[in-house]
């Protein structure tokens, strides 16, 4: 599943770009979901830290409605 960015993962190490899409994978063995940082680590999902693309399109959606 692919997941935009809109807040940081980590604020020291900014291991992660706002605006940038991730894939979220899930783990085979405990079925947690994680994703690739920029950095290369391998993180455990947070949700409060992505939007699904649909949600993204959405919201520029509104944003262009609104003007």
């Amino acid at each position: 599943m692919k997941m935009i960015c809109i807040k940081n993962y980590d604020d020291v190490n900014s291991r992660t770009t706002i605006g940038k899409v991730y894939e979220i994978l899930k783990d085979h063995d405990s079925h947690d979901e994680f994703f690739v940082a920029d950095n290369g680590d391998e993180l455990w999902y947070h949700s409060y830290c992505f939007i699904t693309l649909e949600q993204h399109r959405e919201n520029q959606l509104n944003k262009i409605l609104e003007q």
